[in-house]
């Protein structure tokens, strides 16, 4: 499943996006996808407060490493593949400032600064260094924070066993 293209894991979360994030989203935007000329995110959801916030895919390759290991540091620090999606997201949160008024007219949604979530790579054989890692990052970026598939199927499966 983890060589799939990125469409295959859109597809499935868009089916799955009422569990799957629990309550903080009430639905998704399919036709706010568009956020700047030649720019288009994966999920656009209108939070629970009823803003726009965006979901990035990156597939869960096999070998989509989130992080690397500096020896003479002896410490993690993003991977050229999450540094490239937290770049592709940070560009997409300056054309959303940059158009936002363009985008709530033609959409009818709010946007004041957007919140941008990245599902990607795995996380379950991480050690405790690397989510250590994970956690220090999510807590130093703004308006960005990066969830694993395996993060992700959890917090589905906590929404489905408390709902029972």
């Amino acid at each position: 499943m983890a060589g799939q293209p990125e469409k295959i894991f859109e597809k499935w979360i868009r089916k799955n996006d009422k569990w799957l994030f629990g309550i903080e989203y009430i639905k998704k935007c399919d036709d706010a996808r568009k956020i700047a000329l030649f720019s288009e995110g994966d999920i656009l959801m209108l939070s629970l407060d009823g803003f726009l916030d965006l979901i990035e895919l990156k597939r869960p390759k096999l070998k989509y490493e989130l992080f690397n290991y500096d020896k003479s540091h002896k410490s993690y620090y993003p991977s050229p593949d999450l540094s490239k999606v937290i770049g592709q997201c940070l560009y997409y949160l300056q054309k959303m400032d940059d158009y936002k008024l363009p985008l709530e007219k033609e959409y009818d949604v709010k946007i004041l600064r957007p919140r941008i979530k990245i599902i990607a790579g795995r996380t379950n054989k991480f050690n405790k260094g690397q989510l250590e890692a994970l956690r220090m990052l999510n807590s130093n970026l703004n308006h960005i924070q990066i969830i694993s598939y395996d993060y992700l199927l959890s917090c589905g499966n906590k929404m489905i066993s408390t709902s029972k």
